[in-house]
């Protein structure tokens, strides 16, 4: 980082204060926000109208602990396979010989696509949390759960599911 810049920000940091800048940046005030409307309505709590998850879709481990479940968790892989795989390929390319016919193979131990799988999974999920959603919110500020439909916006779908688990 340049010394103008390290200036610029420090001087941006005193007039706003130290912890009103991180609450700017947390709330889009300088336009760049790490995440978008997909993540921020499906972790943020039912109180103001989102989804209440826990978002995975960065965390390597948790995706390649999922991918290589053999119990209930494999409805999460089946998911991506059978609903979500040709979703998520309209927008992010997977890798050469990465199909969703070979995803079923990874939860065998030492399989070398698994971690080409969870490297796939993981940036289509950080591509997708970074999209916004036109007018995802009511005018009280409410997430709109309409834009966010599951039959007419698969892309959330597949989003939720595949990036988002429940939380505890």
């Amino acid at each position: 980082m340049t010394p103008q810049a390290l200036g610029a920000g420090a001087a941006g940091a005193a007039v706003i204060g130290g912890g009103g800048t991180l609450a700017a940046y947390a709330a889009g005030a300088f336009g760049n926000s790490p995440y978008g409307d997909y993540y921020l309505y499906a972790t943020a709590s039912t109180t103001n109208g989102g989804q209440d998850r826990k978002y995975i879709g960065s965390d390597l481990s948790k995706i390649q602990e999922l991918l290589k479940a053999a119990d209930g968790s494999s409805s999460w892989r089946a998911s991506i396979k059978n609903t979500h795989w040709d979703e998520m390929v309209k927008t992010v390319n997977s890798p050469s010989g990465l199909t969703k016919d070979v995803i079923d193979n990874v939860k065998d131990t030492g399989n070398p696509r698994l971690n080409d799988f969870s490297s796939y999974i993981n940036k289509w999920c950080e591509r997708t949390a970074r999209e916004n959603v036109d007018k995802s919110k009511k005018e009280n500020g409410q997430w709109d759960s309409e834009k966010f439909n599951e039959t007419d916006n698969v892309k959330w779908k597949a989003f939720k599911e595949v990036c988002t688990i429940q939380k505890n």
